[in-house]
């Protein structure tokens, strides 16, 4: 099933991709190290508007770790979801989300290897991912908006089981959400934003 845009909010719906111009937006940056033995609870305790959180970790926590902690942070929300590949675990977590109403609705964009190099996992997504659509793709984003959040998680870190130290930035700003939720629909809708 195509990605129906009709599914996000008519100013992300709307949104034209961002201009070099306008992607000049001014954030505050605020900067935390995970070491060894850190919890995301203590590391991310509320998401600030207009603010981009720069926080690499030890490998104490993977992406669907942080998908779930922001998530706990802006409540229920839509969540547009990239990776490079996938395992099993965090897939199933991901469910658990969105089974229990943390997660309204999903749309991911996965790498077109992930059939052959993780089939189980994938036969859970393809089966379970209303919205899902593969592509050749190496981006690791999460877009997360709701009414009173929207969020983007850029992230070193794929959507599997991963001990080694990665790198995130958690950004509160609306014209940074659109942007990328705009070309990962258009992605999704076959319209090759990047091909412009």
């Amino acid at each position: 099933m195509l990605f129906n845009s009709d599914h996000i909010s008519n100013e992300v719906a709307t949104h034209e991709p961002t201009t070099p111009k306008a992607a000049k937006a001014k954030l505050k940056q605020k900067f935390v190290l995970g070491s060894a033995g850190d919890v995301l609870n203590s590391l991310i305790q509320k998401i600030e508007k207009d603010t981009a959180l720069h926080l690499p970790s030890f490998g104490n926590w993977s992406f669907n770790h942080m998908i779930a902690h922001c998530l706990k942070v802006t409540g229920s929300a839509k969540v547009y979801l990239t990776s490079w590949t996938i395992s099993e675990q965090p897939v199933k977590e991901i469910l658990q989300l969105l089974d229990n109403g943390t997660i309204t609705e999903l749309s991911c964009l996965f790498d077109s290897r992930v059939p052959k190099q993780c089939p189980n996992a994938y036969q859970i997504a393809q089966h379970r991912f209303a919205d899902l659509k593969l592509c050749h793709i190496h981006a690791k984003i999460a877009v997360i908006i709701n009414d009173d959040y929207q969020v983007t998680i850029n992230s070193s870190a794929n959507l599997s089981r991963n001990d080694a130290i990665e790198a995130y930035v958690v950004t509160e700003s609306l014209d940074i959400a659109k942007h990328n939720a705009a070309w990962i629909i258009e992605q999704m809708n076959d319209a090759y934003p990047f091909k412009k």
